[in-house]
């Protein structure tokens, strides 16, 4: 099992193009062009493929590049499934439902003009179901039986996703799925294809952080895949263990390390197992410094104790750091 870590503070796709060239220096160019690099963002793809192409050791054959999210949106990925509806489309009739039901008076306190932002909330409450494959009628039992009745309305209000949206969907949409849905299901028919036969290019998932429950169910299909591999993105590989157990439990999700817990929680892997993709030499005083600051509260204990220590590198951590004193919160 491959899993990787792009350090703190390096530019990811840069970092990315040059651990890739180094491990490949004397893999055959047809080997590299099959390989499949799956990344999170447009973006990325883009950022990914210059740096491949500027790093690039004389005449070479590039990989693949895919995007992880944009994997149920093509039709030709579990063909077998119903498409996907389009986004744009979902959101309009959304924003119709939504303004009819505060036309009938059973909104209490938002206007009309509030249908778009109410429209999007249902859609994000949607595709957070979607992404875990919960059942958004779970909802209804969230409170265990009693509940006060404000909740009552809420639950009336989103009964437009729970039961008139897939009316519509029916309808209307011909069956198609709801965009987050499909995406998790193409991930479960990719995955389960791989278990029952491996894949022959070779797979690297780069980029994301899995916070995103299909997404981490991939990358560790990838991660166990013969020759995948998971590169990870500004994952702190010396975080103390008392800091990331308040993590791994799902007490501190504030913490920016919090995302990468749902995968390494998959693969059963501890921060010290994950690999450096090329060499960390970026900034160790800050990065020490920044990670006492973003302590989670039950274990910032560790201040007094790792103060000495930090004293003597305390200059180089923060320099060219300005603090800013804000007079008010508002202003802050």
């Amino acid at each position: 099992m491959s899993v990787y870590t792009v350090p703190l503070g390096l530019a990811f796709s840069d970092a990315f193009a040059s651990g890739f060239w180094a491990r490949h220096a004397a893999t055959p160019p047809e080997r590299i062009a099959r390989t499949r690099v799956l990344v999170n963002t447009p973006r990325m793809q883009r950022l990914t493929e210059d740096a491949l192409l500027k790093q690039v050791p004389g005449s070479a054959l590039l990989p693949r590049l895919d995007q992880l999210p944009a994997l149920g949106a093509d039709p030709l990925s579990a063909p077998d499934l119903p498409p996907a509806v389009d986004p744009l489309r979902r959101h309009l009739r959304l924003i119709r439902l939504v303004e009819a039901y505060l036309s009938a008076g059973q909104g209490e306190t938002a206007p009309l003009s509030a249908a778009p932002a109410l429209a999007e909330a249902l859609e994000t409450l949607l595709d957070e179901c979607d992404e875990a494959g919960l059942p958004i009628d779970a909802l209804e039992h969230a409170t265990g039986g009693e509940h006060p009745a404000h909740w009552g309305r809420t639950l009336a209000f989103v009964d437009l996703v729970r039961r008139v949206w897939p009316e519509i969907r029916a309808e209307a949409e011909g069956g198609h799925l709801d965009p987050q849905d499909r995406q998790r299901r193409v991930v479960e028919a990719m995955t389960a294809a791989w278990e029952r036969e491996p894949p022959t290019e070779p797979l690297i998932g780069a980029g994301s952080t899995g916070a995103v429950a299909s997404t981490a169910v991939l990358l560790a299909a990838i991660a166990r895949t013969p020759g995948g591999m998971v590169v990870l993105p500004g994952f702190d590989r010396a975080l103390p263990e008392d800091v990331w157990a308040e993590i791994a439990a799902g007490r501190a999700p504030e913490h920016p390390q919090a995302p990468f817990a749902g995968l390494l929680g998959h693969l059963g892997l501890q921060p010290s197992e994950v690999v450096p993709w090329v060499e960390d030499t970026h900034a160790p005083a800050r990065r020490a410094l920044f990670r006492l600051a973003l302590r989670p509260a039950p274990v910032t204990d560790a201040w007094q104790a790792a103060a000495p220590a930090l004293a003597p590198e305390i200059e180089a951590a923060t320099e060219g750091l300005t603090l800013i004193e804000a007079e008010t919160p508002r202003q802050e």
